[in-house]
């Protein structure tokens, strides 16, 4: 954690769509349906803020648990975020955030370097846009 991912817009997008497409991609299996399904099933005993990650990476975590790897949006209200539960994604400490929403079989990637991450709320505005604009 924090020691930064390098990779290209492309292959994230790729990493994106087989997340969609529930753990394939171009027909090729690269991770069972069934772990994916571990993986974003929060196993925390309520959600971040409640462990203490309030306000990390400059954005609320009420509503959000974690899974193996990924943030999961469980009460969409709770945490004031638009769009149906079950939303998972990461975000980054420089700004980048990438979140997948199974229901819509959508998703979305902000790519960004800025910190403190905390200082814009771009985040915050690019989820609620890709949200209206569907």
């Amino acid at each position: 954690g924090s020691g930064g991912l390098i990779s290209t817009a492309s292959d994230y997008l790729l990493f994106m769509q087989m997340l969609i497409n529930q753990g394939e991609l171009k027909g090729t299996r690269i991770i069972q349906s069934d772990t994916l399904a571990l993986m974003t099933q929060n196993h925390l005993n309520g959600d971040m803020d409640e462990m203490g990650a309030a306000d990390f990476n400059g954005v609320s975590w009420k509503g959000v648990g974690f899974g193996l790897g990924f943030n999961i949006v469980e009460s969409p209200e709770k945490a004031g975020f638009l769009g149906p539960a079950g939303e998972y994604g990461w975000t980054g400490a420089a700004g980048t955030m990438f979140f997948v929403n199974p229901a819509l079989k959508t998703g979305a990637l902000l790519l960004a370097q800025y910190m403190p991450s905390s200082a814009y709320p771009l985040r915050t505005q690019f989820r609620e846009a890709v949200y209206k604009g569907l």
